[in-house]
């Protein structure tokens, strides 16, 4: 009722449709099975209705992903396969034809193994179509999509798609946008593409923005290139002023089973002074998930002559490195939610304390 209220805040009805999606989707085979024809039916209302706000059209849109059987056997399923391939096609605004894409990745990859192999085949043409012809912007939904697909299928998709996986390489070749690019060397990693880890470094040690440092030492980790292990080390006091490509660094080198990144980063640690540089090394410690970080991040905690935001921060990355699920507590908020409704305790733009705000 909340998704489909016309009457409702288009922000309780955004998420609304995110939540009915992880209820669906978390369910036992035999709910889902009763209730996947009410569930589609309601989402595919929502976004096929011209009266819905572009924010809900979107949500509904990335929530489709789990409303379809995995069988893709019945006419609502193959109603929900054509919406999201003529969406991903376009839909406008692109962050609505990004989702669709990922939708749609989604669905290829819960295909059931007797239907996957023509599945798969479509989605990926329209995605090998989107990467090799999208400006920048379109392509970095194409790859995240295309990261989605070969994540959910394992091996059978790396095996039955080298057409999509040489569109990837070609274009992370070419490609100079530094987000897309950074998108692309993310989808060669989630591949598990090891022809692709020179590359993937090359563009590393290059890159000057940040943000694709820290996506490509993501994708290396992703690959297992044990050989990127050295410059990812040497880059790490390069970033000590960089939070975000530190941390990212440090949580890479972890991914490699490098044992030198959290000797380094606790002596950085001891050695800093500002709030910066300390929230940024505590998190970066926390990110090696090595308990030799431990005894750094708790004397960090105890010290009174510390700031207060610098303490929070040790106390935040112990909770972190501590933690013993293998994502942050925070990413399943994060789980196919719609990131550009801002919800209040979620995203807070201001002080940037809202629960996804740290992840």
């Amino acid at each position: 009722r909340a998704v489909l209220g016309l009457e409702q805040n288009p922000l309780l009805r955004s998420h609304a449709a995110t939540t009915l999606a992880r209820l669906h989707a978390s369910g036992r085979e035999a709910w889902r099975a009763a209730t996947q024809p009410d569930v589609a039916r309601a989402l595919l209302a929502v976004e096929t209705n011209s009266e819905s706000p572009p924010d809900v059209c979107a949500s509904a849109l990335l929530a489709l992903g789990h409303a379809a059987t995995s069988g893709l056997d019945t006419t609502l399923d193959r109603t929900i396969l054509a919406e999201l391939e003529a969406r991903a096609q376009n839909a406008v605004p692109l962050p609505t034809r990004g989702f669709a894409r990922i939708a749609l990745a989604r669905l290829g990859a819960s295909a059931s193994n007797e239907v996957a192999p023509a599945v798969l085949a479509r989605v990926a043409a329209r995605l090998c179509e989107s990467i090799t012809t999208d400006d920048p912007a379109g392509v970095a939904w194409a790859a995240l999509a295309s990261g989605v697909l070969a994540r959910g299928r394992e091996a059978r998709c790396f095996a039955a798609h080298a057409e999509l996986l040489e569109a990837l390489r070609e274009r992370f070749r070419v490609e100079r946008e530094e987000r897309s690019a950074g998108a692309l060397a993310i989808a060669l990693g989630l591949f598990r593409d090891r022809e692709s880890a020179s590359a993937v470094l090359e563009r590393h040690s290059e890159a000057r923005d940040e943000r694709l440092r820290g996506d490509c030492a993501t994708a290396l980790a992703l690959m297992g290139a044990r050989e990127a292990a050295d410059p990812l080390r040497a880059a790490l006091a390069r970033s000590l002023y960089r939070p975000d490509e530190l941390a990212r660094t440090a949580e890479a080198l972890r991914r490699l089973g490098d044992e030198d990144a959290p000797e380094i980063l606790v002596e950085l640690l001891a050695g800093s002074r500002g709030l910066a540089t300390q929230a940024a090394l505590s998190v970066a410690l926390a990110r090696t998930g090595d308990p030799r970080a431990v005894p750094a991040l708790a004397a960090l905690l105890e010290d009174g002559s510390k700031t207060v935001k610098a303490r929070s921060f040790a106390a935040f990355s112990l909770g972190l490195l501590l933690d013993p699920r293998p994502m942050p507590w925070n990413a399943a908020l994060a789980l196919d939610a719609n990131p550009f409704v801002a919800s209040p305790g979620l995203y807070d733009p201001t002080t940037g304390s809202g629960a996804l705000d740290r992840l």
